[in-house]
């Protein structure tokens, strides 16, 4: 069995095709169950955020970043990210479904480094303000590492705390899950 493949010759960006056997597909996938086409590109510098963003602050699981970038692209927000998993890892690339593309994706060492005129809106599983009291304007949502959430001393530092609202007997999302739901929230707006 052979797989096609698309690919360009640097710098010229000459397309083609090549094909490839399902071993070396497997090699070159990563996964057990590899699906065609594998791509090898350059990875893109950073973007600054332009508009509100996801901040993911030492969010470990490349799964839960890939899907928070997809829930940003799809939110129209950008994403920025504080230690935590590799954005272009192959596990946060497939959860990512190609959002990686599609939005402003960067890091920062520290929280003063995130733009000036975005309101900090921390993340906490407890005594937050609901979120149709996040602030109107750009913000800046910062989602906590999966099993500590944010520390203390960053939640202080933001500009207004929020919880989601639940009726169920769960005490917490994971971060994906909450991510997503407040990207639903404060996306779109602009």
């Amino acid at each position: 069995m052979t797989f096609e493949a698309v690919y360009s010759i640097e710098p010229m960006g000459i397309p083609g095709e090549i094909s490839i056997s399902e071993e070396v597909l497997k090699r070159l996938a990563g996964t057990r169950s590899p699906q065609s086409p594998v791509a090898v590109f350059r990875l893109p510098g950073e973007t600054p955020p332009a508009r509100s963003m996801l901040v993911l602050w030492q969010v470990a699981d490349p799964g839960n970043v890939g899907t928070l970038i997809r829930s940003a692209a799809m939110f129209g927000l950008d994403v920025v990210t504080h230690g935590g998993a590799d954005v272009w890892s192959p596990k946060a690339l497939r959860a990512g479904a190609g959002a990686h593309f599609h939005t402003a994706i960067s890091s920062v060492d520290r929280l003063e480094d995130l733009p000036h005129d975005a309101a900090l809106v921390a993340t906490v599983v407890s005594d937050g303000l609901p979120l149709d009291e996040v602030p109107d304007g750009r913000v800046a949502v910062l989602i906590g590492a999966e099993a500590q959430g944010l520390p203390d001393t960053i939640v202080d530092r933001c500009d207004v705390a929020v919880t989601i609202q639940g009726c169920g007997d769960v005490e917490s999302l994971n971060a994906a899950a909450a991510g997503s739901i407040i990207a639903s929230v404060v996306g779109c707006r602009d």
